[in-house]
């Protein structure tokens, strides 16, 4: 055999190896690539899901005591037509604050759903802190009262420090 027959053969071996490589070897390589990159992310799919289900259990948690809670406050709404108990309750809670009222009027009954919303407008003069104290004790002390808005102007000059003031309040009463 001369050189030519064993450089033949080389060649053919070679074209061979490279045929097997490029064929078998490279993509069974990329193939097990692509299943470790698959499992990493299952494992990071998996942690995310155990996270999310630990949140799900947590939320569950805060949601039945939030029911609870709701329940314990539930509020009984007076019917409509005791709107006077509800004005002699801010002229009360006026006078405790030295709060003088020029004009308090409920207005028409709004329907909603579930009840009814009985605004009052109620304007006057006082000082910034009992106006603000006002505020928050109708907040504080009855449940079914709110103020919607208000309106805060300063009185004449010289008026040791009162100013004028409007509340829009409204008073969530039951269904008639």
């Amino acid at each position: 055999m001369n050189w030519r027959t064993h450089a033949a053969g080389a060649v053919v071996c070679s074209v061979i190896t490279a045929t097997v490589v490029l064929a078998g070897y490279r993509p069974a390589v990329l193939a097990i690539e692509v299943a470790r990159d698959n499992n990493l992310e299952m494992r990071h799919v998996r942690a995310e899901i155990t996270e999310l289900e630990s949140t799900k259990r947590a939320l569950a948690r805060v949601r039945t005591r939030t029911e609870a809670q709701i329940a314990e406050l539930a509020i009984d709404l007076a019917p409509p037509d005791r709107v006077n108990e509800r004005l002699a309750t801010l002229t009360a809670l006026a006078e405790q604050l030295g709060i003088i009222i020029d004009e308090l009027q409920p207005g028409r009954p709004e329907p909603a759903e579930l009840f009814q919303v009985v605004p009052f407008t109620m304007t006057g003069t006082a000082t910034f802190p009992a106006c603000a104290d006002f505020i928050h004790r109708l907040q504080d002390e009855t449940l079914d009262m709110t103020v919607r808005s208000f309106a805060l102007e300063a009185a004449a000059p010289g008026t040791d420090a009162t100013v004028r003031f409007r509340f829009e309040i409204a008073w969530y009463a039951s269904q008639p």
